[in-house]
């Protein structure tokens, strides 16, 4: 027959080439990487299936079914569960990924018409806000791209034509006053009035036009009203009217009628204190307050009047507490106990603190007078319990009244000023006061300088009035009234 390797009984290849099963190859692995194996999701969880059967079996059993009919039975309905969660299994298996793929696709879609209609949407929103105002904006100005800028920039232009209106309506200039919040509430309610009214001739048209669905194109005005919130809005501008005009006049008839009205804790309890009420009544009050007798007895403690911290200092030095009966009433005062010893005695630090002080002023007054030497009053300033820093302080303020110069008139030249009229008695007093003279010895110096100047009158004035002072200070003190100076004996 010849060779049959060639000519036309040569048999061709069958089935693909390598290249087109490598190809092939390729695409399946692409399709299982973006296609992963689908995860069976059961419905009940195997464990829950177990934990039903465990329960009818032992139900079973204590109601006093046999064993193996308790078995059987809660086997059958565990079967008859996994059979169910087995095809709801596979249902959810298969499906899942459809729906996630749907509710993808249908996002995006409506994502991608949303921006589409955005530039539409803002002129309609002007066109809702016309009628609402009453105005005659148009959507020429507002901004026609889809990007997100633009997107921001139509809706800042709306929102400001709604702020801009309302605010030029409401108030025109100027401050606020009461009678441009009346008149603002009244333009506020016509203008809702007015809206609302609209959006009602709207559904009466609609509902003799059904088929012109005029309550679709209603519903955009009432979502409009609904985010802008008006109807609260108008709600808190009612509130006053109702209130002052309705609601708080008819509690008062109420309140004249019933009398509902109590006690607040803190009138019950200081008038308790002060015995202005008696206890009955007050814990009448309390317990319609709601309070418990435990509590009734403590907020009355709790508002008595109680002794102050120096109160309890003074008793304790007084010697009518111990030392005892004041820390017990500083514990009860509110103090921690670890510190009531410190309390007492900081107390008693700042009493004599204060009388340092007034001793350092003193000094500063005599050295600034003239009347001490600087070293004389810092010797009595550094044996007292103060710091270095202050000591110094002190010394230095000595110091600058000591350079200061101080001039002052002699007791000659007072008395010169005395008997020439420049000067008055009382000059002359305050003028021997602030050299130091007190008591007695300011005395007989007035006695002595009038004397000199043949003011007998006046002498015997001054003389008079300074016996006095002695016989009144013998009589508070029970010792014998002293005898009269000569120049009063005449």
């Amino acid at each position: 027959m010849g060779d049959t390797g060639s000519g036309f009984l040569d048999v061709p290849e069958i089935g693909p080439s390598p290249d087109q099963l490598q190809q092939l190859d390729d695409a399946i692995k692409t399709v299982t990487v973006e296609c992963p194996a689908p995860q069976a999701k059961f419905a009940v969880p195997v464990e829950g299936v177990a934990e039903v059967y465990k329960f009818i079996c032992t139900f079973l059993r204590s109601v006093g079914v046999y064993k193996f009919a308790a078995e059987w039975a809660a086997s059958l309905v565990a079967a008859v569960l996994l059979v169910l969660n087995t095809m709801a299994a596979q249902v959810i298996t298969i499906f899942a990924p459809a729906v996630t793929a749907l509710a993808a696709e249908a996002i995006g879609l409506l994502d991608k018409l949303r921006k589409g209609l955005d530039p539409t949407i803002a002129g309609i929103a002007v066109e809702v806000l016309n009628e609402l105002l009453g105005t005659s904006y148009t959507a020429a100005h507002l901004p026609t791209g889809g990007s997100v800028g633009d997107h921001i920039a139509r809706a800042e232009a709306v929102g400001n034509l709604l702020h801009q209106q309302l605010t030029a309506e409401f108030v025109t200039a100027g401050d606020v006053t009461a009678d441009k919040g009346r008149t603002a509430a009244h333009k506020m309610s016509g203008f809702l009035i007015n809206f609302g009214t609209a959006t009602g001739i709207l559904a009466a048209i609609g509902g003799l036009l059904p088929q012109i669905r005029l309550d679709e194109i209603r519903e955009i005005g009432e979502q409009v009203a609904r985010n802008l919130g008006l109807g609260r809005m108008h709600r808190m501008v009612m509130k006053p009217l109702v209130n002052t005009l309705i609601a708080t006049p008819y509690q008062w008839w109420f309140n004249t009628q019933f009398h509902p009205t109590q006690f607040k804790p803190g009138e019950l309890v200081n008038p308790y204190t002060n015995n202005l009420m008696d206890s009955t009544h007050v814990f009448q009050a309390l317990d319609l307050a709601g309070y418990s007798d435990d509590k009734k007895q403590q907020l009355v403690e709790l508002h008595q009047k109680r002794l102050s911290l120096e109160d309890v200092a003074v008793l304790g030095r007084w010697k009518l507490w111990d030392f005892q009966t004041q820390l017990n009433y500083l514990v009860r005062l509110g103090y921690d106990s670890t510190l009531l010893g410190t309390v007492l005695n900081v107390f008693d630090l700042h009493r004599i603190d204060a009388r340092y002080n007034k001793l350092i002023d003193k000094l500063e007054s005599n050295v600034d007078a003239g009347h001490m030497a600087v070293e004389d009053a810092m010797a009595i300033i550094e044996k007292l319990p103060i710091n270095g820093g202050e000591v110094d302080a002190i010394r230095q303020t000595f110091f600058t009244f000591q350079k200061t110069p101080h001039a002052s008139l002699t007791f000659t030249e007072v008395e010169k000023a005395f008997e020439v009229g420049a000067m008055t008695l009382d000059d002359v007093t305050a003028w021997a006061t602030r050299r130091g003279y007190q008591g007695d010895d300011l005395t007989n110096l007035l006695v002595i300088t009038l004397l000199k100047f043949a003011k007998d009158t006046e002498a015997k004035a001054v003389a008079q009035f300074g016996y006095d002072a002695k016989v009144a200070k013998a009589k508070k003190a029970g010792t014998p009234i002293p005898p009269k100076p000569a120049i009063l004996a005449g």
